[in-house]
């Protein structure tokens, strides 16, 4: 049976999880609680990098994931990422340049609905995710409303429905459905090698919207 990290930093989908400071063991046994399913895919265990809004969700904190990965890297045949919806995209595409010579999935993934509702999506992107990744897909990638994207193609698009992201200019690298479609053909070709952890950010970034160098 392959084994599967489970790496959570917070948003909608753990939501039923209050504690701030719940230890690994405790949250995959909650998880374990409310999506049995996954016990009979994979090897679960879990690393809580935060439990915060993805709105917080920063430069320090990708680097703390990309940390955890890298140091689980030869224990692990895949991981899995929980995490807010509203940055999950920015986290998905740091990731996808930080991990280089990744030959492993590393699929991020969330829910519109927390967990612990009757009415979620949390279930089916969780379940769908952890077997996803035990497949040889060498991608960072986001699993949402039943198909799997390249994660720095991606685009939050919707958020009210659970079909809340897109790649509008790439194809999905996979889709399920009653089984399960991989599109080797739309993977990245990498080359062979050691997987490398790049941290080289600059804080010195700003965006502001509508702005103009030039006076009215």
């Amino acid at each position: 049976m392959k084994r599967i990290l489970l790496i959570h930093t917070g948003g909608t989908f753990g939501m039923a999880l209050k504690d701030g400071t719940l230890a690994p063991s405790a949250f995959v046994q909650k998880i374990l609680e409310f999506v049995p399913e996954v016990k009979r895919i994979a090897e679960i265990e879990s690393h809580i990098v935060a439990n915060i809004d993805s709105s917080n969700i920063g430069i320090e904190h990708w680097i703390k994931i990309a940390d955890v990965i890298s140091a689980n890297y030869e224990r692990f045949d895949g991981f899995v990422i929980t995490h807010g919806t509203d940055t999950m995209v920015y986290t998905a595409t740091a990731l996808s340049f930080m991990l280089d010579g990744l030959s492993k999935p590393v699929i991020l993934t969330g829910s519109q609905r927390p967990l612990s509702e009757i009415r979620t999506d949390a279930r089916n992107n969780l379940i769908n995710a952890v077997e996803l990744a035990t497949f040889s897909i060498p991608e960072v990638g986001i699993f949402f409303n039943n198909k799997l994207f390249r994660g720095n193609r991606t685009k939050k698009l919707n958020i009210w429905g659970f079909d809340a992201f897109d790649s509008p200019n790439y194809p999905p690298l996979a889709e399920v459905g009653v089984g399960i479609e991989i599109y080797k053909e739309n993977f990245l070709k990498r080359e062979g090698g050691k997987l490398n952890v790049l941290k080289n950010f600059s804080d010195k970034v700003f965006l502001r919207e509508n702005f103009s160098f030039f006076k009215n």
